[in-house]
């Protein structure tokens, strides 16, 4: 019973580690692609062409930016579920930590939204050439 014990244990936390791991490649891999929406604009681009490439990436970053308040409400969900189950205190603890790291992950996507909404104005209320 110990044995069997033990090596189910063993298992979830490798299961578990697993999952970490494959969770942060990829919201690495998420904000990899926010730089490169944010390198696309290119220097020679007319102001309508550069106006309508910050358009995109606004649509980009706020779908971005839905997908972190979902995680962050299903982590936030799960956690207020598990406080009313026995043991599952550390359980509950590492979900609102999940909902906490989505909820800075939101608020950075929302700082780059309102960069790129300052430079779309920026871009609108200088007179061209």
């Amino acid at each position: 019973m110990r044995k069997t014990f033990f090596l189910t244990a063993f298992l979830f936390l490798l299961v578990w580690t697993f999952l970490i791991l494959d969770e942060k490649g990829r919201l690495k891999s998420e904000e990899k692609s926010q730089l490169v929406l944010n390198e696309a604009v290119v220097a020679n681009q007319t102001v309508s062409e550069q106006v309508a490439e910050i358009d995109r990436q606004i649509q980009e970053l706020e779908r971005i930016k839905r997908g972190f308040d979902a995680k962050v409400l299903r982590h936030e969900d799960y956690a207020e579920r598990l406080q009313f189950q026995d043991r599952s205190y550390l359980e509950a603890k590492r979900h609102i930590e999940l909902a906490d790291e989505n909820r800075e992950k939101s608020k950075r996507t929302q700082d780059e939204i309102d960069r790129l909404k300052a430079e779309k104005k920026r871009l609108l209320a200088e007179p061209s050439l």
